[in-house]
Order: C-alpha cells, then sequence, then structure tokens
C-alpha cells in the first residue's frame, strides 16, 4: 500500500506533496529546512526530526557508520539562518572514511562538526553547533545594520515558532559564545596570524587592529629621503 503525500518543503521549489519516505530522502542534503504535514485541516510546521531523519558525520549523504554504538547518537541544537533546530547527529568512529587521525586516534566531536560546516557551542561534549551561513549572516548584519547577537537571536526565534507556542531550548548564550569565538578566529584568519611561528598568546597587544591606511607607514606609503619622510598620498588609495 503506498503512502499518501501529506508532506511538503517550505522551502524546496514546488508545492508538491510527498511521502514522508520520499520526504527525507529528498532532505539528505539539506537536514535543516521547515516541512508543513497536512494534519487533515490545516498544514502544521514539524522538523526532519520527527520523520526519523539523522546526519551521520563524516560520511557520504545518505551512508551509515558501521561501527555505530548507542553512545554515539545525539539529540543536537543547530541554530541555522531559518531558525532553531532539532537534529538527530550521529558521530563517525570508523577509520576507513576518516573518523580517525593518521595516529590512528579518533576524531574528536567539535573536528567533525567543523568539517560538517558545524561550529560547536563548546569543545567538550558539544549538544549545540550553528551553521557556517548563520554566523557569516550574523557577521555580515551586525556590520551594515547594528544587529546585535540578542536581536538576531530573537530573530532565529521568531523564525522558528512566531506564536510562541512551542517550547523551545535556550541557546542564548551558547550563541553569544560562538559569535563572540567566530570574530575572534575571523581576526586571527584576516591578519594571517594562524601563519604566525608565533602562538596567538604570543602576540602583542594591538596585532590584529587593521592599519590606517592615511597614517604614515614607512616602507608603504612613506619613504624616506636624506632626513625627510615624503608621503605618497596616492598610494593611500591603492593601499
Amino acid at each position: 500500500m503506498w503512502d499518501v503525500g501529506l508532506y511538503r518543503c517550505e522551502e524546496c521549489i514546488g508545492t508538491c506533496l510527498y511521502c514522508a519516505a520520499c520526504t527525507v530522502e529528498a532532505h539528505v542534503r539539506t537536514p535543516l529546512h521547515w516541512v508543513k504535514r497536512w494534519n487533515g485541516k490545516s498544514f502544521e510546521r514539524i522538523g526532519l526530526r520527527e520523520l526519523s531523519l539523522r546526519v551521520q558525520l563524516l560520511h557520504a549523504a545518505g551512508d551509515v557508520c558501521q561501527n555505530q554504538h548507542e553512545d554515539q547518537e545525539h539529540s543536537f541544537i543547530i541554530l541555522h539562518t531559518n531558525g532553531i533546530h532539532h537534529v538527530h547527529v550521529d558521530f563517525c568512529v570508523c577509520e576507513e572514511c576518516g573518523g580517525h587521525k593518521r595516529d590512528g586516534s579518533k576524531l574528536d566531536r567539535p573536528t567533525q562538526l567543523l568539517d560538517m560546516h558545524l561550529f560547536p557551542a563548546t569543545a567538550h561534549i558539544p549538544q549545540t553547533a550553528a551553521t557556517f551561513a548563520a554566523l557569516n549572516d550574523f557577521h555580515v548584519k551586525s556590520n551594515l545594520g547594528n544587529i546585535c547577537a540578542m536581536k538576531y537571536y530573537q530573530v532565529l526565534v521568531h523564525a522558528t515558532d512566531g506564536a510562541a507556542i512551542a517550547a523551545l531550548p535556550d541557546r542564548q548564550t551558547q550563541w553569544q559564545v560562538m559569535v563572540h569565538a567566530w570574530r575572534c578566529l575571523a581576526m586571527l584568519k584576516h591578519r594571517g596570524a594562524l601563519h604566525d611561528v608565533r602562538t596567538v598568546d604570543e602576540l602583542p597587544d594591538g596585532e590584529l587592529t587593521a592599519r590606517c591606511p592615511a597614517y604614515l607607514h614607512l616602507g608603504i606609503n612613506t619613504e624616506c629621503v636624506g632626513r625627510i619622510l615624503v608621503h605618497h598620498i596616492w598610494t593611500d588609495v591603492l593601499r
């Protein structure tokens, strides 16, 4: 007997109805989409977790880790640009697919999450993560629209449940921690500090500050002719 098509995705193109199995199969690579289910009177929003969709780390979409154990399965909270999601996440423990380092030790859970573009809220047994897309989206909107981390989190809460009916987990503190860590790593990346022989703790104060292009920088926009500093104004635009 064929399953009745009761589900449709809010974010995929089209309004066709699909059965639960086809809906899960179509969202193996997009597990953070919102799905609506027909209850006989109206469409109600549900997460793909309710349709038994699982996210397997370090494997191709749809594959399952052969060495999966019960303690490897976790219910995760993932913050994305379209809201807050409950997701079943399975960590990889097999050696063939890259779940181990070259020395034979297992890849820790934060590393496996980062490999899937999920930024963990902690390095010790993370249960919450934010997508790189959400962190980048907040970074742009905070710079151009002066939106703080708290306001952006409230937007995610409203996008998840605008009527404030469902009991959503409070992850505002974790979100602020992830935003702070993301910005610190971005500054280190833009400065090139991660390629420095010095450690991050050894960098002097002000090392990550961007140089002012209009200020005198010897060897960049200023040269020393005898005992006179010649400031090349035209190089300010180029630099």
